[in-house]
């Protein structure tokens, strides 16, 4: 294995364990370096935006997804986290909306 993949792989263990641990700013750090030593690996693309997901910062995590699908090697886990992503902001958003109407009638949510 490369000195490049080695150090690849350490930073995405390290990443991973921050996020799993919820030290999303810390884990973020870690991920923004991977991304800088090996932009073509999905898995910094996947954990940089996971990390701004959890930190609530969704078009962030959009445009990481977005370039991980113009740059790794494989885009398809980029492509599912970006789907995945989208639909969760589109019912978050008809929840809210949802919410405003039921607010406007006077009725309570249940």
């Amino acid at each position: 294995m490369s000195q490049e993949a080695n150090t690849t792989e350490a930073l995405y263990c390290g990443g991973y364990l921050l996020a799993q641990r919820k030290l999303l700013r810390e884990a973020s750090a870690i991920f923004r370096m991977m991304i800088t030593v090996a932009p073509n690996d999905a898995r910094g693309w996947i954990g940089l935006g996971f990390c701004h997901e959890g930190l609530n910062q969704m078009e962030v995590a959009k445009r990481l997804y977005a370039t991980g699908i113009v740059v790794a090697e494989d885009p398809e886990p980029c492509k599912r986290s970006l789907a995945s992503l989208e639909q969760k902001m589109e019912h978050e958003q008809a929840t809210r909306v949802v919410g405003r109407r039921i607010s406007l009638f006077g009725a309570r949510a249940v």
